[in-house]
C-alpha cells in the first residue's frame, strides 16, 4: 500500500525581526501560529542577505512547533540588484562568503548554484514592478534561460495582493497590474520545460501576510527531496486581504530599501 505525505510548503518566507530579543522571539511565536492556522507544515526561512538571515533561521529554528519542517536558506541580491532564493537542506549554506549582498552577477550567482550539489534555488517574483525583477534589470532571455538553468521558478507569490486591489479600475496603472498579476500567477508559458520542481510562498514579512502555499502531494517520506523534486502547481492563496495590511508592508519595504542603500 503506498502512503502518500501532504506538504504545504511556504517557499518564500521572511521573519523581519527585531534586533531586540524580547520583541523577535514574541513574533517568532506569532508566525508559527499563523502557519499553522493556515496548514502549513513546511517553512524555508529566507530573510535578504542584506538583514540578518543567519539570526533570522536561529530565531525561528529555536521557537518552532515539532509538526512544521523548517529549512535554512536567504534571499541572495545580486550586483545587479536581482533577489533570488537560495537554500538547502543543511545549514553550512550559512558558511558561503559569497552570499555577501552584490558580490556575485546574476549569471554568477546560477553558476554558483549549480556548481554546488547541496544547494536548490528558484528565479524569484520575476514579474515584480520593484527594481528587484530580473526581466526589468536583464530582459526576458536572460529570465527564461535562468528559468531553464535551474529547472525552477516561483509560480505565486501573494506579497502584492492588496497592491493589486488598491490599483484595479485605475487605467493609468493597467500594465503595473499586468505584471503584478503575473506575480500573484505566473503563466504556465514561463515555467521551465524540463521541470526540477515549482516555487510558490507569501513573501511574507508580517504575522497577517502568511497564508500563500504550494501543496505537494508525495510518496517520498524525505521531506526535502519531496519539495525540491515534483511538478505540482497546486496553489493556496491567502484569503482575506484587507487594505491596510499595505501599510506595514510598506513601511518594511521602504526600510528595506534605505537599509540597501545606506550599508550597500
Amino acid at each position: 500500500m503506498v502512503i502518500f505525505m501532504n506538504y504545504n510548503v511556504d517557499y518564500h518566507f521572511h521573519g523581519n525581526f527585531s534586533r531586540f530579543q524580547k520583541r523577535a522571539y514574541k513574533k517568532a511565536r506569532c508566525l508559527w501560529k499563523m502557519l499553522q492556522e493556515n496548514g502549513i507544515n513546511v517553512v524555508i526561512s529566507t530573510e535578504h542577505a542584506y538583514k540578518n538571515y543567519k539570526q533570522a533561521y536561529k530565531i525561528l529554528k529555536a521557537t518552532k512547533p515539532e509538526d512544521i519542517y523548517l529549512f535554512p536558506g536567504i534571499e541572495y541580491i545580486t550586483k545587479e540588484g536581482i533577489d533570488i532564493v537560495i537554500f538547502s537542506e543543511k545549514e553550512s549554506i550559512y558558511n558561503h562568503k559569497e552570499f555577501y549582498p552584490y558580490a556575485m552577477t546574476f549569471a554568477e550567482t546560477i553558476d554558483f548554484i549549480n556548481n554546488h550539489s547541496e544547494l536548490r534555488s528558484f528565479v524569484t517574483h520575476p514579474y515584480t514592478i520593484g527594481t528587484t525583477s530580473v526581466i526589468k534589470k536583464l530582459g526576458i532571455e536572460v529570465y527564461h534561460r535562468a528559468v531553464e538553468d535551474l529547472g525552477s521558478v516561483e509560480i505565486a507569490n501573494s506579497a502584492m495582493d492588496t497592491t493589486i486591489d488598491l490599483l484595479e479600475g485605475f487605467k493609468i496603472f493597467s500594465k503595473k497590474i499586468e505584471s503584478l498579476k503575473k506575480v500573484k500567477i505566473l503563466p504556465k508559458g514561463d515555467y521551465p520545460k524540463n521541470i526540477k520542481f515549482l516555487a510558490a510562498g507569501s513573501d511574507s514579512h508580517h504575522c497577517k501576510n502568511i497564508g500563500t502555499f504550494l501543496s505537494i502531494e508525495s510518496e517520498e517520506s524525505d521531506v526535502f527531496k519531496a519539495i525540491t523534486n515534483h511538478s505540482s502547481d497546486q496553489v493556496s492563496y491567502k484569503q482575506d486581504n484587507k487594505w491596510w495590511q499595505i501599510i506595514p508592508s510598506a513601511l518594511t519595504t521602504l526600510h528595506e530599501y534605505f537599509t540597501k542603500k545606506i550599508n550597500y
